[in-house]
C-alpha cells in the first residue's frame, strides 16, 4: 500500500446546533482508524463556504472554526495521540481538498456519505461525486451507517497498475480490520475465441479463466494478507460483474481503481466507475492510475 503521511478530513458541521454530520462524524472515526493503524497525521478540513447565506440565528454565532462539532473533533484526535491540525476554509470543500492534495499535503480523502439517500437511492452528495472525480489521490467515501468494524472487502481489479494497487490497498485494510478479502474481476472475450468452436473454445475461456485467478491470488501472496479471501470471475461487463458481487456479498467498503480513457480529465473517472458512483450500498475507495491529469490547479 502506498506510504501515507497526511489523511485529509472533510468534515461538515450541521446547522443549527454546530454538531458534525452523521457522515462526517463516521468519515473522522474512518480517519482515525486509518492514522492509528498507518502512523499518518490528520489533517481535518472544515468550509464555511455558503454558511453566510443560512438563515440560522444560532450559526451566526460561530466563528470560523468555532462549531462545537469542529473543535470537538480536534480535540478527539488530540486526545487519541494522535498528531492532527485542522484548517478553515471560505472555499468550496470539494476544491479545498483537491487543492491541498495537489500540493502534496495529503496522500489520501476520508469523507462521509449523505446522511440519507435521496429519492433515487443516490448516496453520495455532490461534495464526495466531485472529489472522488477529481482528486489525484485515493479517496475513501464513509457510509454512515456502518460501525467501522469491517468483516468482508470487496476490491474489484481489472489486472492493471492501478487494480494492482486496488487489491493491495483492500489487502491491507482486511488484514488490520481481520475480515475477509474478496476479488471481483470481469474477464474479457480472448482473441481468437469467435474463430474457435466446441471444444477448443471452452478450453481457451478454461486457460483464460485459470490464469485471471492465478494472477490475483500471486498478487495477495505478495502482500502480508493472510486471512480468508476468494476471487469471483464474471463474464459479465466490469460494472454489472461488480455491482452483482456487491448485492450478493454485502461487502463494508468497495475497493477499486478508476481509469479515464476519453473525455475531459477529471470529469469522468472512467466507464465502469462512473455508473457505479452513487449507487454502492457500502463504503467506498478510489485510486486514480499512475498519470491521472487532475483538472484543478492552484
Amino acid at each position: 500500500m502506498r506510504e501515507l503521511h497526511t489523511i485529509l478530513v472533510g468534515l461538515q458541521v450541521a446547522f443549527p446546533e454546530g454538531g458534525l454530520t452523521l457522515g462526517s462524524d463516521r468519515a473522522l472515526d474512518q480517519a482515525i482508524w486509518v492514522a492509528q493503524t498507518s502512523g499518518a497525521e490528520l489533517h481535518l478540513l472544515h468550509s464555511t463556504h455558503g454558511q453566510a447565506g443560512l438563515e440560522s440565528a444560532s450559526a451566526a454565532t460561530y466563528g470560523a472554526g468555532d462549531a462545537p462539532g469542529f473543535v470537538e473533533a480536534v480535540e478527539r484526535c488530540k486526545a487519541l495521540g494522535l498528531r492532527a491540525t485542522s484548517e478553515v476554509t471560505d472555499l468550496r470543500p470539494w476544491r479545498a481538498l483537491i487543492l491541498l492534495a495537489v500540493q502534496g499535503r495529503g496522500q489520501m480523502v476520508v469523507l462521509g456519505k449523505r446522511d440519507s439517500p435521496t429519492a433515487e437511492g443516490r448516496r453520495l452528495g455532490s461534495v464526495a461525486v466531485k472529489v472522488l472525480r477529481k482528486c489525484p489521490v485515493p479517496v475513501w467515501a464513509v457510509r454512515p451507517e456502518h460501525d467501522q468494524n469491517h468483516k468482508l472487502i470487496l476490491a474489484a481489479t481489472d489486472l492493471s497498475e492501478v487494480g494492482g494497487q486496488a487489491l493491495d490497498m483492500a489487502a491491507w485494510v482486511a488484514e488490520h480490520q481481520g475480515a475477509r478479502l474478496h476479488v471481483v474481476h470481469a474477464l474479457s472475450n480472448p482473441e481468437g475465441l469467435t474463430d474457435l468452436e466446441g471444444g477448443e473454445r471452452e478450453a481457451l475461456l478454461d486457460k483464460q479463466k485459470a490464469g485471471a485467478a492465478a494472477l490475483v491470488d500471486e498478487r495477495i501472496s505478495k502482500g502480508a494478507f493472510d486471512g480468508e479471501s476468494a476471487v469471483h470471475l464474471s463474464r459479465r461487463e466490469p460494472y454489472l460483474a461488480i455491482r452483482e458481487a456487491g448485492e450478493h456479498l454485502h461487502p463494508d467498503l468497495l475497493v477499486m481503481g478508476s481509469l479515464t480513457t476519453e473525455g475531459e480529465p477529471g470529469l469522468l473517472v472512467g466507464g465502469t466507475a462512473e455508473r457505479l458512483l452513487g449507487r454502492t450500498n457500502c463504503s467506498l475507495l478510489m485510486l486514480k492510475p499512475p498519470g491521472f491529469v487532475c483538472p484543478v490547479t492552484p
